[in-house]
């Protein structure tokens, strides 16, 4: 599921093509994409890097949607 996408196979071009001047943006992309695929470990790395690059922008936001989105509980289906 890594890079069986083509999507996520040219995001991935770019930024290794891109070396050290890959953008934030770059890595939200394919974040965007592995989130869509249901990866959602290599979507958080991706939010992470895109963070490290560009701390207090979209990619914060994203990680801080995304834990939210993990931490929900149903506690309905959890105890019927």
């Amino acid at each position: 599921m890594t890079h069986n996408d083509p999507d996520i196979a040219r995001l991935t071009a770019d930024i290794q093509a891109a070396g050290d001047n890959a953008t934030a943006a770059m890595y939200i992309a394919r974040g965007k994409a592995y989130w869509n695929l249901g990866n959602r470990r290599l979507a958080i790395n991706d939010y992470l890097a895109a963070d490290t690059l560009q701390p207090d922008a979209e990619a914060a936001r994203l990680l801080e949607i995304t834990g939210k989105i993990l931490d929900f509980r149903n506690t309905d289906l959890l105890n019927p």
